[in-house]
């Protein structure tokens, strides 16, 4: 044979070689990572967790974080906590088992700088807090406020010694940022620009190397689902109900809801400085002619979701520690209304009493089926409503000044929000409400430490919410995710965020099983 043929064809044999070992390789790797959308702008979600979407948990650790089932928290980078006896002050001691993605230890120094960095780069956190290292892996915050302990809850923390030197005026643009050293269960490995990042499973992270051996974080200025339909996609995040009804019949995709936004729900604001308000039996009346069970399946979410009639803690909210809400009731509805004196006399449709009908326009900065739904409940007893869409700062403007008959806007079940307990059901309510009892336990419960009294407290306010019915409440915000088939270990509402729970997860090859 030719020497020079045979020197060819031992070329074009090693190349084919190289070939077939480079498709098995990369068809490894295809096995062994997911894909996920997530975010519109690109590096944002591992500088402001506003945007994240949880995804920065993926390479950076928080002190603690909250539980999903129980609303405790839980340790992550501090192995255990102290407080004072007036909860003010918090001493947390960390883990000395945690690196950052270089090898340098992460440190108690790590932690004071990063909420130092906030504080001028971000102008948080509020309120004050008083941050001291007692050594390297022990520090104490002091806190002004009683919310102060959200804080370390949720936020991460950055490697001083790679950030220490650099303008925290430029913290947006830092190149820190599209080449990231952090501490979670995933690091750094590439990123194309507008495109995507890539991350691999740390060896070294201290909960154990994750199953999940890669992942690809993909940009996308909306949830992308033609990109899940079409196989490039493995999670899809921030997933509408919409999105779920489409996928009802792809045995490909599971889905999966969690109360991402647990503290905030839609609620009707019934003036009661408005004549036809006035009455917690009018208010009750007219919480019993919605169902508000159903208008949560027509809205697309999943049985189970709850209705509440109160407010409550983050605790009781987990725990599912409140009364059970007013059921749909409409003939129990009339039948109130009638008690208040509200009849049709002309056979119109439409209640009246003195001459005056019940007809009231609601505002709302919704659009779609919630306020349609409402009014044709209503229409069912004999009540007239209009519904104007207005923006949502116009909304929020009119809900502040007093200037409305009902509004359908957003409700935040926290004691401490602008537009939550205090300033809805407090002593200066934005809807006119006025009941001494309520005032003297939300004014208790704000200034109190302790979660255990906070609980007790709300306890008592539940009754009174019950009785004086001063607006309406639906469901609380839920967060859906669909993820295909080989992912497993999701579970609905405790392990529903895939960004957040990667490291807890692993994928099935359905023929051969696990993938290792």
């Amino acid at each position: 044979m030719n020497k020079n043929i045979l020197v060819i064809l031992l070329i074009c044999l090693t190349v084919l070689i190289n070939f077939s070992c480079n498709r098995k390789d990369h068809s490894e790797i295809k096995r062994s990572k997911v894909i996920m959308n997530h975010y519109s702008n690109e590096w944002v979600f591992f500088q402001d967790r506003r945007q994240s979407g949880d995804a920065e948990y993926l390479m950076f650790l928080p002190l603690m974080r909250n539980d999903i089932e129980t609303g405790e928290p839980k340790p992550v980078l501090a192995e255990r906590w102290e407080h004072s006896e007036d909860y003010r002050e918090w001493t947390f001691f960390l883990r000395k088992d945690v690196r950052w993605h270089d090898g340098a230890p992460v440190t108690a120094h790590d932690i004071k700088f990063s909420m130092d960095l906030r504080r001028r780069a971000l102008k948080w956190p509020r309120p004050q807090c008083s941050i001291e290292v007692i050594d390297d892996y022990t520090i104490k915050h002091a806190y002004k406020d009683p919310q102060g302990l959200e804080r370390p809850t949720w936020a991460v923390y950055y490697p001083k010694h790679l950030l220490e030197e650099l303008d925290y005026k430029d913290f947006w643009v830092w190149d820190f940022w599209t080449h990231p050293i952090g501490n979670g269960p995933y690091r750094y490995v590439r990123h194309r620009t507008n495109e995507f990042v890539e991350l691999e499973a740390n060896p070294d992270y201290y909960l154990g190397k994750p199953k999940i051996e890669s992942v690809i974080l993909k940009f996308h200025p909306t949830p992308p689902l033609m990109d899940l339909l079409s196989g490039s996609l493995d999670i899809l995040n921030f997933a509408t109900g919409k999105m779920l009804l489409k996928l009802q019949k792809d045995d490909r995709f599971r889905w999966y809801y969690s109360f991402g936004e647990w503290n905030w729900m839609r609620a009707i604001y019934w003036n009661h400085r408005h004549p036809l308000f006035k009455s917690p039996t009018i208010r009750r009346a007219l919480t019993m002619a919605i169902d508000r069970h159903e208008l949560s399946k027509v809205m697309n979410n999943p049985d189970g979701v709850p209705i509440l009639d109160t407010i409550t803690t983050k605790r009781q909210f987990w725990k599912g520690l409140y009364p059970k809400p007013t059921s749909y009731d409409p003939e129990g509805a009339r039948k109130l209304l009638e008690s208040e004196g509200w009849r049709d006399s002309d056979n119109d449709g439409i209640r009246d009493m003195n001459g005056k009908k019940f007809h009231f326009t609601l505002l709302t900065s919704y659009t779609g089926g919630y306020g349609v739904y409402i009014q044709s409940q209503f229409r069912k007893i004999g009540i007239k409503m209009e519904i104007q869409t207005m923006n949502s700062p116009a909304t929020k403007a009119r809900l502040k000044s007093g200037k409305f008959e009902a509004i359908l806007w957003r409700f935040n079940n926290s004691i401490y929000h602008p537009f939550g307990h205090i300033s809805v059901l407090g002593e200066n309510s934005y809807i006119g409400y006025a009941n001494p009892e309520m005032n003297q336990l939300l004014d208790l419960a704000e200034n109190t430490k302790d979660p255990d009294k906070q609980d007790e407290i709300y306890q008592k306010i539940m009754p009174i919410f019950a009785e004086d019915m001063p607006i309406t409440l639906f469901t609380p915000g839920v967060t859906f995710s669909i993820a295909h088939r080989r992912i497993k270990g999701l579970v609905n509402i405790s392990r529903a965020w895939p960004a957040r729970d990667l490291e807890h997860l692993w994928l099935e090859d359905e023929k051969k099983g696990e993938i290792k």
